[in-house]
């Protein structure tokens, strides 16, 4: 998978007073790619993201940014192209960069929600 790196862009965490959960929702949005430079016979391409961890209006934690991508030009065109019409077509693409950017800024939610005394929106491991 030809995935460069995440560029963060904004990361914005609150919390009110009190906590009183039931839920933390957890969301993330890949939104379609837009070209950004050109190498010899090689593109990149960068899918705007955003992601954010919501506890019922108490808390909130947001990360937006850029996934960069790079590809022959071809198979970007068609990949520009494809994403366009029918996204199931790039479905495998579209879930490699999903589970990239969900691991990237689950790791600095994670932080963040221990410097603000949260709840970890993820399970983590735990001896038995």
């Amino acid at each position: 998978m030809p995935i460069l790196d995440i560029f963060f862009e904004k990361i914005e965490a609150e919390r009110q007073e009190k906590i009183a959960l039931k839920q933390v929702k957890v969301a993330l949005n890949v939104k379609d790619p837009k070209e950004f430079k050109t190498l010899d016979d090689k593109k990149i391409i960068l899918f705007p993201f955003e992601f954010s961890v919501d506890y019922e209006k108490q808390a909130k934690i947001l990360i937006g940014g850029n996934v960069s991508f790079v590809e022959d030009k071809k198979r970007i065109d068609e990949i520009m192209k494809n994403l366009k019409k029918d996204r199931e077509k790039e479905r495998e693409l579209m879930k490699a960069l999903h589970n990239f950017v969900f691991a990237r800024c689950s790791v600095k939610a994670l932080y963040l929600e221990e410097q603000l005394g949260l709840p970890f929106h993820i399970a983590l491991p735990r001896f038995k």
